[in-house]
C-alpha cells in the first residue's frame, strides 16, 4: 500500500506527451509507468482504466488543452493505478497473446499449445498452414504482424465444430431437448438459457479442457429442469458432472 508521504513524492514526466500521447508516472521507487493519453469527442468527463496491462486516461476534447487538469486528476488517482496493475499482474495471461506470432503459446482445450509455421500452403497462394500443438492444422496468410484476429476466427470456427455435436449428445444422454444453440462472444458471460429453451454459449470455451466443457454445457442444460441455482438444481448438475466444483474453480481462474 502505497503512503500519503509517496503518493506526494509522485510526479509526471510530459515530454512524450505531445510527440506519443504519453504521460510517464514516475515514483519515488523508481518505478516509470506509461499513461497512455486519449482525447475523445465522446468523452464527458475524464476517466482512466487499465487496458491490456497498460493504463489509458481519455481526455475530452473540449478539455483538450487543460494539461494540467489531466496532470491532477493522474497523480490523484496514483493508489488506484499502482494497485490496479499489482491486480493485472496476478491475473492469468491472455488465452491469445497480444501480438500473437509463430512462436507464442495459446491456450487451447486447457493447455498451453505453441503456435508455429509449419509450411507454405499448397492450397491457397500468400498463406501457410501453422500448427496449434499437435491437433489443429490452420491455414492463414504469411504476411501478418499480428495473428490474433486469425487466430480468435479460427478458434471461433472450432468452437462451431466441436460444441454442437458434444452438446447434443450430452442433450440426448440427459434426455433434456432444447431449442437452439447459439455460439456468442459475450464479455461477461460463459453461458446462458433462455425460458424458450435456447442455449448460448461463449465460443471462447474453447480455451477450457473438454471435461470444463462438458461442465459448462450440462450446467445450461440442467436449467432446462430446474431455472435457478437451487439444491435441487445443484443435484442435476452433480450426477452428470462430479468435478463440477474443480469446473467452476477452473472458471474462477480464468475470468473473461
Amino acid at each position: 500500500m502505497l503512503s500519503n508521504k509517496t503518493i506526494s513524492k509522485t510526479w509526471l514526466d510530459e515530454r512524450k506527451l505531445e510527440s506519443e500521447s504519453i504521460l510517464l508516472l514516475e515514483t519515488p521507487e523508481g518505478q516509470s509507468i506509461p499513461i497512455q493519453v486519449n482525447r475523445s469527442r465522446r468523452a464527458r468527463r475524464l476517466s482512466l482504466r487499465i487496458v491490456k496491462g497498460s493504463p489509458v486516461a481519455t481526455l475530452p476534447l473540449r478539455l483538450s488543452r487543460s494539461i494540467s487538469l489531466l496532470k491532477e486528476f493522474i497523480l490523484s488517482h496514483t493508489r488506484w493505478i499502482v494497485k490496479a496493475l499489482s491486480v493485472q499482474k496476478t491475473l492469468p495471461p491472455e488465452p491469445i497473446p497480444t501480438p500473437c506470432l509463430p512462436g507464442s503459446s495459446i491456450l487451447f482445450h486447457g493447455k498451453w499449445q505453441p503456435f508455429s509455421f509449419r509450411s507454405l500452403s499448397k492450397t491457397r497462394l500468400g498463406h501457410g498452414d501453422y500448427t496449434l500443438g499437435e491437433s489443429l492444422t490452420l491455414t492463414l496468410p504469411i504476411d501478418l504482424k499480428d495473428y490474433r484476429s486469425a487466430v480468435e476466427e479460427a478458434l471461433k470456427n472450432e468452437a462451431r465444430r466441436q460444441i454442437p455435436p458434444l452438446l447434443e449428445n450430452l442433450a440426448r444422454r440427459m434426455n433434456i431437448e432444447y431449442n437452439r444453440l447459439t455460439l456468442r462472444s459475450q464479455k461477461s458471460k460463459w453461458g446462458s438459457c433462455s425460458q424458450k429453451r435456447n442455449i448460448s454459449i461463449n465460443w471462447k470455451i474453447i480455451h477450457a479442457p473438454l471435461w470444463v466443457q462438458e461442465y459448462l454445457l450440462i450446467h445450461e442444460l440442467s436449467h432446462l429442469k430446474q431455472m435457478n441455482h437451487s439444491a435441487k438444481f445443484w443435484a442435476v448438475v452433480s450426477s452428470w458432472c462430479p468435478r463440477y466444483k474443480e469446473a467452476r474453480k477452473w472458471f474462477n481462474e480464468h475470468p473473461l
